[in-house]
């Protein structure tokens, strides 16, 4: 497109890839078969030098695989390159090839079927990341110490390791990596999500069980749980719901702990009263074992209360007091009418 902003490559080659051995570049997103012939490492001084608006694109040569980032996406319409993960102050920009021997974690982005229920943001281009095995600090050790070396090991478990924990410190001891370490951003599988005041979740892979992989987060990660998030288009709020409530028009999942203001509807013949509120605050409630989707919704003290409707098109016997009124043959209303609202 010609009003589309191009992103200068270099931008992002010149400070991350100037150095690096058998990483090549390109300007369109992967997978590649490299040809040597034509393809150019990134460390070359003269490639990608016109600006693009594809994505910068990096392959490993054969006897290599890549790890980190896959591409780097060109924002065409500020003409940044890899903006998503440069402006982030946790994430890092890193692509490197490493032997096919080493210890890494694969289908990063692929959403688990089993095991944790994290998983790194398929928003990003990432297909296979470092392992990081870690060992670990009993509570009141200095900060900064670990109790063993951790960038030479290549097993996926560590001694004390627990498989399935992903976010942290729950007994008394605390993972730990080293400063440099890469993180990266972090996602719950379908119907499940961080709480609603989580704003992001970054980390690594620190082991593989059974093919799953498992994150160990950020330090400045206080709740990495994925909990059961709440169904749109709620038709209960919780289990006093009567059964004259239709639902609560909410038009997305909510993450467990949000407070969503809705309006509602009844049951056909039912209405909210006249002088009833028309939105209502509900609370949306997930647990970290539920099923997905299976987040309960509460309206605490103040929950929506239908009662019956008038009827549309009247008759004399749905009005209580039509003796009372002289030659009364018929009353128009062409709609129900909420109980207590009042008709000329």
């Amino acid at each position: 497109d010609a009003d589309d902003e191009r992103c200068s490559y270099r931008s992002v080659i010149d400070p991350y890839f100037t150095n690096s051995a058998n990483l090549y570049c390109f300007d369109s997103a992967p997978p590649y078969t490299i040809n040597t012939d034509y393809s150019t490492l990134c460390s070359a001084g003269n490639v990608l030098m016109i600006p693009r608006s594809d994505d910068l694109g990096l392959n490993c040569a054969d006897g290599s695989l890549l790890v980190g980032y896959d591409s780097y996406e060109c924002d065409t319409t500020t003409g940044e390159l890899g903006a998503s993960v440069i402006d982030d102050a946790v994430l890092t920009v890193y692509s490197k090839c490493i032997t096919t021997d080493s210890p890494v974690c694969t289908d990063v982005t692929i959403e688990p079927s089993q095991g944790s229920k994290l998983y790194v943001d398929p928003a990003f281009k990432i297909t296979t990341i470092d392992l990081i095995t870690i060992a670990q600090e009993t509570e009141g050790e200095t900060s900064g110490e670990t109790s063993g070396e951790t960038s030479g090991e290549t097993s996926g478990e560590t001694s004390g390791e627990t498989s399935g924990d992903t976010s942290g410190d729950t007994s008394g001891r605390r993972r730990r990596a080293t400063e440099d370490q890469v993180y990266y951003p972090l996602v719950c599988i379908s119907g499940y999500g961080f709480a609603s005041e989580v704003e992001a979740v970054y980390g690594f892979c620190s082991g593989v069980t059974d093919a799953v992989n498992t994150f160990t987060t950020h330090e400045s990660v206080t709740d990495a749980s994925c909990y059961a998030l709440c169904p749109a288009n709620p038709t209960s709020y919780g289990a006093d719901t009567p059964g004259n409530f239709n639902r609560a028009n909410i038009d997305s999942t909510k993450r467990s702990g949000s407070v969503t203001s809705a309006t509602v509807a009844c049951v056909e013949g039912y209405m909210l009263a006249h002088d009833a509120p028309t939105t209502y605050e509900f609370t949306c409630t997930g647990t970290t074992e539920g099923a997905a989707q299976s987040g309960v919704y509460s309206c605490g003290d103040n929950c929506p209360v239908c009662v019956p409707a008038c009827p549309a098109d009247p008759t004399l016997s749905n009005v209580a007091n039509s003796d009372d009124v002289a030659n009364l043959k018929t009353v128009a209303s062409s709609a129900a009418i909420a109980s207590g609202a009042v008709i000329k």
